[in-house]
């Protein structure tokens, strides 16, 4: 702790209360001002004296009435005099007293470096000031004091980011305030599309919408092949209660979609659970040589085919009604070049018709797909299990390099 006298004249008693009011929440400090005014001819109360005394620290508000102040010259002579530190904080163009000239001072007299001085001013008593809240940071709070409702309030903090959401969406599921680049701070909602298909195709349609006055509307991005975002950039110059704001009417537009489309998720995976278990049930008495992994509950599955660079994949497409192969090159455009230099060959070898040859030259995977209509309704499937079977084996004969 830190005691603090504040020696003034009363001319400048405004500027004194506007500093005080700057410093005054800091607990490392404790401050002391005289708030009665000495007049002409009074000696020095035993009030200032016993102050003198009991500080650390004499703050000198240097001003022209300052100089012109019996009292003021008489505080901060004793404070010298008795070893105290004197920091003199300069109002206007006044010349400091020889004797104080060599004192580290703190220039109060351009109004617009106010915050600076005030840090420099604690720097000199010994306190290092609490940094300026950030903007992510006046938006926490604004939202945290708006939001009411108890499981929808952050849960997650970080210096660039914060989360919201349900326990029940899971991980891959929530709303972003992202820290500021340039001049926008971001608020999102951010989900895995990989393991929410139905999801991210519900929330596209609120692309275009309004969630505020002077915000930009939302925007869907696909980020990569499983990461989606329905996001919106909004300047910093909009205030933080406005910024919250933003995001609790981002919410009330996109919440229930979210519960709706998760049960529609929770059934698709569980159908294609099912699909693949019965899948590999009719692959084990068929062709009991592949090598096939665990039944998983999502639309691919994967076969590896002993090649570390590339896969082949069966999958099922619930919304399209259909099946299909394809080749997943994860990260080597050489071998889908390799490949693709090769097609016309490849497809006349496969004898299924035109493949898909998607490059997706702006990411880093590629897959060769062929897609086969099947009714995924009907409870016989046989029909469609000795497809995947039989494309599956023609991939892994026609797409082996040596």
């Amino acid at each position: 702790m830190v005691n603090v006298f504040i020696s003034y004249s009363w001319t400048d008693k405004d500027f004194v209360e506007q500093l005080i009011q700057s410093i005054i929440t800091l607990k490392d400090i404790e401050l002391w001002r005289d708030v009665q005014e000495i007049h002409g001819g009074d000696i020095l109360p035993d009030r200032i004296s016993k102050a003198l005394d009991w500080c650390d620290v004499l703050i000198l508000i240097w001003s022209k009435s300052a100089k012109e102040s019996r009292w003021v010259k008489l505080e901060w002579n004793a404070a010298l005099s008795m070893d105290k530190k004197v920091i003199p904080c300069i109002l206007d163009n006044t010349a400091l007293p020889g004797i104080l000239r060599g004192l580290l001072y703190i220039d109060f007299s351009n109004g617009q470096l106010y915050k600076e001085k005030c840090k420099e001013l604690l720097e000199g008593i010994g306190i290092k000031a609490s940094p300026e809240p950030s903007t992510l940071e006046k938006v926490v709070a604004a939202y945290d004091s708006l939001v009411p409702d108890k499981e929808l309030k952050i849960h997650t903090k970080r210096t660039k980011y914060c989360q919201i959401g349900l326990n029940e969406w899971g991980r891959y599921i929530h709303y972003e305030f992202l820290a500021s680049y340039k001049d926008f701070i971001g608020v999102e909602l951010h989900i895995e599309c990989r393991d929410h298909q139905y999801l991210a195709e519900s929330l596209q349609q609120f692309s275009g919408h309004s969630i505020g006055d002077n915000i930009a509307p939302l925007e869907w991005e696909a980020k990569w092949h499983k990461i989606g975002r329905l996001r919106s950039k909004i300047s910093i110059q909009t205030s933080p209660e406005n910024i919250a704001k933003a995001m609790i009417n981002f919410i009330n537009l996109t919440k229930d979609t979210i519960q709706e489309s998760i049960i529609q998720d929770s059934n698709t995976k569980q159908f294609h659970l099912e699909f693949w278990q019965q899948f590999q049930e009719y692959a084990s008495t068929s062709n009991p040589t592949l090598k096939l992994q665990k039944p998983p509950a999502r639309y691919w599955y994967d076969i590896q085919i002993g090649r570390s660079k590339y896969n082949i994949a069966l999958i099922v497409l619930t919304s399209r009604n259909q099946i299909g192969c394809e080749i997943y090159i994860p990260n080597s455009k050489q071998i889908f070049d390799l490949f693709y230099s090769n097609k016309e060959s490849i497809e006349n070898t496969l004898g299924i018709g035109q493949l898909s040859w998607q490059e997706l030259p702006d990411k880093k995977a590629s897959r060769i797909r062929v897609l086969h209509e099947f009714d995924l309704l009907k409870p016989q499937r046989e029909e469609a299990f000795e497809w995947l079977l039989q494309t599956a084996q023609k991939f892994q004969k026609v797409f082996l390099i040596p």
